[in-house]
């Protein structure tokens, strides 16, 4: 089974990629996982770049994580479909998140 969330710390961000086309539960359970129980990023995140170029829908399961961790960190959004980035707009998820269009991008600004 191929691997949908890949992940790199780049000076104290943890940059995310979302590789299937739905961010539901598996994802976001991977995403948990990474993010608040790998002791290899702990203390050492300050910014998270999830990047959705490729994700078409965002179910309930991948809204609360994405509503968690824009809560506990400054998420940053890469390249949010527009049905996403309706969905996320719909939950009023947008004033919590910063939308780019690279993960360079996201990367430069801090």
């Amino acid at each position: 089974m191929a691997e949908t969330v890949l992940h790199q710390l780049v000076a104290g961000t943890l940059v995310v990629r979302i590789l299937n086309k739905k961010f539901d539960y598996e994802e976001g359970e991977k995403l948990v996982n990474i993010v608040y129980r790998d002791p290899a990023h702990g203390s050492n995140v300050r910014n998270i770049v999830l990047n959705l170029e490729g994700v078409d829908q965002v179910r309930s399961a991948g809204l609360s994580v994405i509503g968690r961790l824009g809560l506990d960190y400054q998420l940053k959004v890469v390249c949010p479909s527009p049905d996403v980035k309706k969905v996320l707009n719909m939950m009023g998820f947008l004033p919590l998140l910063k939308i780019y269009y690279t993960e360079k991008e996201a990367l430069q600004e801090t």
